[in-house]
């Protein structure tokens, strides 16, 4: 049944008909049926819908797909939001048909190296805090005792300072849950059961990630001492078959009602309500329950409580203080036992939902600096995975690179990066800036003034004057060799940061004008310059290889000449040459900018007409022609036939 918030007492009870020498013994233990547990991995996959490992240990976050996979068997819409935590127990939860889940059927969770039923939706505080899911282990993980060892104190006395079936002060508390702190050991006729044993967490305990901080994973875990039914003395509805308040069942020290006796309660002791900030605890008979007409607080099903073996619980026993409930393996029955006796381990652990989606999906709102200068690949509101699986990406376009990004606070971050992870809620900006071209002389015989003629970002005109007197011998891309050129021949400047150059020269004055296409990078243009005119003088205002762009496919080098060189008489042709074809590359054809074929050998002659205001490629194709990679081949993009 369904536990009510505003109904009277913790009854933490049980029966009282029984002796004690009887609740030392097995009693109400129905012999275990095989198909109603959970003592193996089909038993698991057959009996509920099971979720993936929603833990990512190396990245030390949670799994987006297996956790949204989750969501979607628990929650109504598929989302965070849809979750309805209005105390929705393990029978609400198998009724679920969210998602692709079949009635009737249980929902179990992996995180690292064990599975959990998902037993409980509340919320923390007095239920208006965070959603949270209580899960418990779906089977046993072995078996040990409650106290030390095989030790217990013998005499059955509540005065102790520390009862042996305190869970507070328990070795299966602080050790073989790993949560560390104080707990007793006392061996059977000591006389002083009053002294405490300091236990450490281990970070090399198979049980580490729930409860090491340094893990990660308790980030996003509850302690008991946040949740409402583990923490309030007034609460009301029989949960177990008792008529009698249990110690550990409750982190309250004011429950006044309900004892076996009056002495028969831990709530004064110290170190009682130790476990109320661990990660990892046993659960109580009440929470559990004990059989189909005891369904406790989570409602289990008798499958869902069923396990290998009989498994401890964390309630007392209310006439002894030296033993403690277990649960019975077949998912019925109940009875108490010795602190030394051995029975099975099977912690539960509190899910903070709200706080695992807060990292896994958030909006990003990305924009660039101005629509005509680049595009965003992830752009609008996005969600994305914390484990790094999302990236966003700045695109240039109509001739502009990649500056940097800025948040939402005008910081520039990333300005070497177009791509970058997406970490956490911000509004990003991309800015984008056109490729700077800077011209310098090579000596000091020429001062170069430079004016831009056109403002065509695709292919970007300078002109350039210099002083009288001096003409342009060589040209160096970014501190390349220089290349010698030739006043009369337009020979080609090509480089990996950009297509191509052309350039015109002007006989009456010291000027030269470049065109550049394609542009990727930031250039330096150096030039270098003479004063010999005689093999250098310009040609005439009706020669030249004016307007005319030249470029060349990855694997070689084009250039063009706009005269007749050899006479150095002016020419009605153009004629554009093929050459230099780098290692593992050959020269394919001519095609102009619509991709027309305009012949295959590599002296292309066309007239002036033909080919001004014109783009001329030049295209190289690896000499290897299959897609596979090949030490020819540097261009696998596409398949050349």
């Amino acid at each position: 049944m369904k536990l009510s918030k505003v109904k009277v007492g913790l009854i933490l009870a049980i029966v009282g008909v029984f002796t004690v020498a009887t609740l030392l013994t097995a009693f109400l233990l129905i012999p275990k049926t095989p198909v109603d547990a959970f003592d193996s991995e089909s038993d698991v996959t057959s009996n509920a819908v099971v979720v993936g490992d929603i833990w990512n240990s190396s990245a030390k976050a949670f799994n987006a797909t297996n956790f949204n996979k989750l969501l979607s068997y628990i929650s109504s819409n598929g989302t965070i939001s849809g979750v309805n935590t209005n105390e929705q127990t393990a029978a609400d939860i198998r009724g679920y048909t969210y998602g692709d889940k079949d009635p009737n059927k249980s929902v179990v969770v992996t995180i690292g190296n064990y599975k959990w039923q998902v037993v409980y939706l509340t919320r923390t505080g007095n239920t208006t805090g965070d959603r949270i899911a209580t899960l418990l282990m779906v089977n046993n993980d072995g078996i040990a005792t409650y106290g030390n060892s095989s030790s217990y104190y013998g005499p059955n006395d509540f005065i102790n300072g520390y009862p042996t079936g305190m869970y507070g002060t328990s070795h299966i508390r602080a050790v073989t849950l790993n949560n560390g702190g104080y707990y007793i050991n006392i061996y059977k006729n000591s006389d002083n059961p009053n002294s405490a044993t300091t236990a450490s967490k281990s970070s090399s305990h198979k049980y580490a990630l729930y409860t090491v901080e340094s893990n990660g994973l308790t980030n996003y875990l509850v302690q008991p001492q946040e949740v409402w039914y583990q923490t309030e003395a007034q609460l009301t509805g029989s949960n177990n078959p008792t008529n009698y308040t249990l110690n550990n069942e409750s982190l309250s020290t004011t429950i006044n009602t309900g004892w076996y006796g009056s002495s028969y309660t831990y709530q004064g002791k110290n170190y009682y309500t130790e476990w109320g900030d661990d990660y990892l605890w046993l659960p109580s008979i009440s929470e559990a329950g004990t059989a189909d007409s005891e369904l406790g607080i989570w409602e289990l099903s008798t499958t869902e409580r069923s396990a290998s073996s009989s498994w401890w619980s964390r309630s007392g026993s209310y006439p002894d203080s030296t033993a403690v409930y277990r649960l019975g393996s077949s998912g019925s029955g109940y009875g108490a036992y010795y602190v030394d006796s051995s029975n099975g381990v099977r912690p539960a652990l509190h899910l903070n939902l709200d706080a695992i989606a807060a990292t896994l999906t958030k909006d990003i709102i990305v924009t660039v600096s101005d629509s005509q200068q680049g595009i965003v690949s992830g752009g609008g509101t996005y969600a994305f995975d914390y484990a790094g699986n999302s990236t966003i990406t700045a695109i240039g376009i109509n001739g502009y690179l990649f500056d940097y990004w800025q948040d939402s606070v005008g910081n520039k971050i990333y300005e070497n990066s177009y791509t970058f992870p997406v970490t956490k809620t911000e509004t990003y900006t991309a800015y984008f800036r056109l490729p700077q071209i800077t011209f310098t002389s090579g000596n000091s015989g020429a001062e170069i003034a430079k004016n831009t003629v056109a403002t065509d970002n695709i292919y970007r005109r300078h002109q350039l004057d210099f002083t009288t007197g001096n003409y342009i011998s060589s040209v160096s891309i970014n501190g390349s060799p220089p290349q010698e050129i030739d006043c009369l021949s337009g020979t080609l400047i090509a480089d990996s940061a950009c297509l191509g150059i052309t350039y015109l020269t002007n006989a009456s004055a010291s000027r030269i004008v470049f065109e550049f296409a394609g542009v990727v990078d930031d250039i330096t243009v150096t030039l270098y310059f003479t004063n010999i005119i005689q093999a250098l003088e310009p040609p005439s205002a009706s020669g030249g290889a004016s307007g005319i762009v030249v470029s060349a496919t990855l694997g070689g080098v084009a250039s063009v000449v706009g005269d007749d060189f050899e006479s150095l008489n002016d020419t009605d042709t153009i004629i554009f040459i093929a050459k230099l074809a780098q290692n593992g590359y050959r020269f394919s054809h001519w095609e102009d900018a619509e991709g027309n074929n305009l012949g295959t050998q590599e002296t292309l002659t066309l007239t002036k007409a033909e080919a001004y205001n014109k783009k001329i490629t030049a295209v190289f194709v690896p000499i290897d022609q299959s897609n596979a990679n090949s030490s020819l081949d540097n261009d696998q993009t596409q398949e050349f036939n």
